[in-house]
């Protein structure tokens, strides 16, 4: 089913800044207990992307250096509620933003633009 017909399952785009100084082993950890969390049992994963550790602007919780993942997905607006609850009390979470895309979505359509959009983000690095 391409078009998801649900009316409560959404397209979402959630961006995560976790503590820089975790080793890689808990920080897959925590991802997959968010993804697990911001998924449910309906959604779906669209894209991740990972950026790695970065500096900072500013001191966040006394770190200085983040972890930033960006992930695009359908969910529900519950389970979105319930990961973003658990975030606010998480140390391992330093921030995270979650904006909601749209109220309908054809998933494999989706999976294509953003693979057509890095296609051409490639292109244009290699010249």
């Amino acid at each position: 089913m391409n078009q998801l017909t649900s009316q409560n399952l959404r397209e979402y785009e959630f961006a995560m800044i976790t503590r820089g100084d975790l080793s890689d082993t808990d920080h897959a950890g925590v991802l997959e207990k968010y993804e697990k969390l911001l998924l449910g049992e309906k959604g779906e994963m669209i894209d991740k992307d990972e950026w790695g550790s970065k500096k900072v602007q500013f001191n966040m919780n006394g770190q200085y250096r983040g972890r930033y993942t960006f992930l695009t997905m359908t969910s529900t607006p519950a389970d979105i509620a319930e990961a973003e609850r658990l975030m606010k009390i998480d140390d391992s979470v330093l921030r995270y933003m979650n904006i909601k895309l749209s109220d309908h979505v054809d998933i494999e359509a989706r999976k294509k633009d953003i693979e057509r959009i890095r296609h051409k983000e490639d292109k244009d690095e290699r010249r």
